[in-house]
C-alpha cells in the first residue's frame, strides 16, 4: 500500500471517529434539550398556580385595605363628632354647674357671716 492510501485510510477513519463523536454530542444535547423542556413545562405549571394565588392573594388585600380605609373614615367621623358633643356638653353643663358651685360657696359664706356674733367671732 502507498502512503497516500494510509493517509486516506487514517482520514476516513479519523472522519467516522470525528462523526461518531459528533453524532454522541448531538444525541447528548437533544436529551438536554428534552430534559429542558420537561422542566421548562413544570416551571411553567408551578409559576402559573403561583401567580393565581398571588393574584388572589392581592384581590383580597386590596378589599381589607378598602375595608379598613373606610373603617378609618368612620372612626374619624365619630372622633369628630364626640369632639364637638364633649365641647357642646363642656359648654351647656360644666359652666353652669362651676357657677351653680361657686353661687353655693359664696351664699354658705354669707350665712356664715350672717350668723357670727359681732365682735365675738363666735356662732350663735
Amino acid at each position: 500500500m502507498r502512503a497516500a492510501d494510509w493517509v486516506a485510510a487514517v482520514a476516513a477513519v479519523t472522519l467516522v471517529a470525528v462523526a461518531a463523536v459528533l453524532a454522541g454530542a448531538l444525541v447528548s444535547v437533544i436529551r438536554t434539550l428534552r430534559a429542558l423542556r420537561a422542566t421548562l413545562a413544570a416551571l411553567r405549571a408551578e409559576t402559573e398556580t403561583l401567580l393565581a394565588e398571588t393574584r388572589r392573594v392581592v384581590q383580597e388585600a386590596r378589599h381589607d385595605v378598602e375595608q379598613l380605609d373606610a373603617l378609618l373614615e368612620t372612626a374619624g367621623a365619630v372622633s369628630d363628632r364626640m369632639d364637638r358633643a364633649s365641647r357642646l356638653v363642656s359648654r351647656t353643663v360644666t359652666s353652669p354647674v362651676v357657677r351653680a358651685m361657686a353661687l353655693g360657696a359664696g351664699t354658705r359664706r354669707a350665712v356664715q357671716r350672717i350668723r357670727e356674733q359681732p365682735g365675738t367671732g363666735r356662732r350663735r
